[in-house]
């Protein structure tokens, strides 16, 4: 027994083996795609989508004149009595006595509902369509022949 323990002092310990990972999920290459497809959907399709909403918003905001209905970015709803632009402000109307001098450099105005209201419009009134004949054409059977 004491030779079998010595023989095995002797010998050289075993090499451990090799330690390797188990495949994970980033081995995937279609995973590492990911990331560059969400990017090029945010510079497809969402960051144009804001740009044009945006420079319809400044559009319509470049239509203020005396009588238009916004809403501030408060949420007061309002008319514009008079439009100074030397001095870059507005007075809008809120009720009867109630009235607001705002500057218009960070932009108070939240949404121009007057010309909303006119875009809704114009997408509900159908095109000018051409008149029709209302004529209708017979043939004659052949009892009305004789």
């Amino acid at each position: 027994m004491l030779y079998s323990f010595l023989l095995l002092l002797a010998e050289d310990p075993p090499a451990p083996a090799p330690q390797q990972r188990p495949p994970g999920l980033l081995d995937n290459p279609i995973v590492l795609l990911i990331p560059v497809v969400i990017m090029l959907y945010f510079f497809i399709v969402v960051i144009p989508g804001r740009r044009r909403a945006e420079k319809e918003r400044l559009e319509s905001l470049k239509k203020l004149e005396k009588g238009t209905e916004i809403i501030t970015t408060a949420g007061i709803y309002g008319t514009i009595i008079s439009v100074n632009p030397e001095k870059n402000e507005i007075v809008i109307k809120v009720d009867d006595g109630v009235r607001f001098r705002m500057t218009l450099e960070p932009n108070p105005i939240f949404r121009n509902l007057t010309a909303e209201e006119a875009a809704k419009k114009a997408k509900e009134t159908p095109p000018a369509t051409t008149a029709t004949s209302t004529a209708t054409t017979t043939t004659p059977t052949p009892d009305q022949a004789k």
